[in-house]
């Protein structure tokens, strides 16, 4: 629930657009998940709204046991977790990531 609120709080607080997109990778067996792509990209306003869909689902704000449910929600919730600590924002192109000046060259 916690990765959920800080993900959740990130576009009203002017750190993250809704519409950046992150690499979730591809949906575990058995997970249906609106706006995945079939490579595994999904905006943050799309991870963000099923993963509420599902806390919202009856059994889905208190998962016990393994099984599918379990398996999806731990999906989004590893999606979000590397979004909060920006390790899958997925970038416009290389010149939005430059490499660092080279202390040793001209």
């Amino acid at each position: 629930m916690n990765v959920f609120c800080c993900s959740f709080l990130g576009p009203y607080g002017g750190g993250v657009s809704s519409n950046a997109v992150v690499l979730a990778g591809p949906a575990p067996g058995g997970c249906t998940i609106p706006g995945l792509s079939t490579l595994g990209f999904i905006t943050i306003s799309a991870l963000m709204a099923d993963a509420n869909t599902e806390l919202g689902a009856a059994g889905g704000n208190l998962t016990t046991s393994a099984g599918t449910q379990r398996t999806c929600e731990e999906f989004k919730k590893n999606a979000l977790d590397a979004a909060n600590n920006n390790k899958n924002f997925v970038q416009p192109g290389p010149n939005s990531c430059p490499l660092p000046a080279c202390p040793y060259g001209p």
